[in-house]
């Protein structure tokens, strides 16, 4: 199957064979082009993998259109309904899917009796901050919620949100880990997450993006030594579970060593003004730039000379999309070797251990001295990428989901 948008819908359908699929998403464009988009707009091109019965997909979200045209897009859009409207839309739809556990979508698909997948991104239906992240001691959570260890959860984020606000977000993730146990599918987007929610009705379903065709090396720059300088880059928050000042301190290392490289950090966040002075401090701003947040063709610009994607995560990370985007363009990954990210990169790619700037910073430096290994990891990396993680594969094992739960809820 290829993935060929269809631009028109079969007049000689009957209503009654066409099932409506309600996709409820908190974020979606313009605030970020994300992997709802992707899915909507998959679903759209292929309504009728069902066989006999197409799929009509209309995407209700949170988000304000503010300048975007929803006309654009080849499903309909409904923004910012209110309760009632939800209500009501909900108890029209034959199937429900929500992006993450999402409170009243939930409570109300559940109380309408509506068949239900939810799609996992994040930890929200067993942590109170959604993250797995303890964040008193910046290490992974043991599973202070699961375990009922209430006082932690509290603990955790009161420092960042205040004690009310937390007592009330580890209040609510209670009702919300019952409603997700309840539901027809929980689809989890790696292996990982699937073992960490341990919720019923689990199985995965691996994210999927476009295949682009390998790009030929390009030529690097070399010093008076021979070392070749590589360009490695972070996209993504600035925020502390990513673990960016540790990518900073590994640079250190390698100038101190006469590495040659330079770092791009793309995007933006709560850490950007802190990361900028410690890049000061530690002598590194000829070497490191950052660039702000980058979007379409400014985003692909900036990251075509790039060798390295580094994502040096402290937290379990659900996968790490921005590391699948960057193998289907055939590029190196470096990465923790924790949660999702480890699972997602396998052996097409180099993984370390989180928090550790030497261990980083020996990674990065292998690659700037062994370009044959270089060359051998983008291969696998695009190759894992077309086994694993192809837009096509992902659209129809959601085709397969939205067909056994109808079925089930039709039974």
């Amino acid at each position: 199957m290829r993935l060929t948008p269809k631009t028109t819908t079969n007049p000689s359908v009957d209503s009654h064979e066409v099932l409506q699929l309600l996709y409820y998403t908190d974020v979606f464009a313009p605030t970020i082009v994300n992997y709802a988009m992707l899915l909507a707009q998959g679903i759209a091109a292929h309504r009728n993998l069902l066989g006999n019965r197409d799929v009509e997909i209309t995407v209700v979200t949170a988000t304000p259109a503010g300048s975007f045209d929803d006309r654009t897009l080849p499903f309909g859009v409904i923004r910012k309904p209110s309760p009632y409207r939800l209500w009501n839309l909900i108890g029209r739809a034959d199937v429900i899917q929500l992006a993450g556990p999402c409170f009243l979508p939930l409570l109300f698909s559940l109380v309408r009796r509506r068949p239900i997948a939810i799609e996992h991104h994040g930890y929200q239906a067993v942590c109170p901050n959604g993250l797995l992240f303890y964040n008193p001691a910046q290490s992974v959570c043991p599973g202070y919620f699961q375990s009922r260890n209430l006082g932690k959860c509290v603990e955790c984020n009161a420092r960042k949100i205040g004690w009310i606000r937390s007592l009330r977000d580890t209040a609510m993730c209670l009702p919300r880990q019952w409603m997700a146990s309840r539901v027809s599918t929980n689809i989890c987007i790696t292996h990982h997450v699937e073992r960490r929610i341990r919720l019923p009705h689990s199985l995965v379903i691996h994210y999927g993006v476009a295949q682009t065709a390998i790009s030929a090396s390009r030529p690097s720059a070399s010093t008076a030594s021979g070392r070749r300088s590589l360009v490695f880059a972070y996209a993504g928050r600035f925020v502390p579970e990513k673990g960016l000042d540790v990518l900073l301190r590994a640079c250190q290392h390698l100038m101190k060593e006469d590495c040659p490289f330079q770092l791009r950090l793309i995007g933006d966040g709560p850490e950007r003004s802190s990361l900028e002075r410690l890049a000061q401090e530690l002598s590194l701003t000829g070497a490191v730039r950052f660039t702000g947040i980058l979007q379409g063709a400014e985003y692909e610009k900036e990251l075509a000379d790039v060798d390295v994607m580094v994502m040096p995560s402290l937290w379990e990370e659900t996968a790490g999309l921005s590391a699948i985007e960057q193998m289907a363009r055939g590029r190196t990954a470096v990465v923790s070797n924790l949660g999702g990210l480890g699972e997602v990169v396998g052996d097409a790619g180099l993984q370390t251990t989180p928090g550790d700037a030497s261990a980083l910073a020996a990674c990065l430096r292998r690659l700037v001295d062994e370009p044959d290994l270089l060359r051998e990891l983008a291969i696998r990396a695009k190759n894992r990428s077309v086994a694993v993680f192809s837009l096509d594969r992902m659209i129809d094992e959601h085709f397969q989901v939205f067909k056994n739960i109808s079925a089930g809820a039709a039974e």
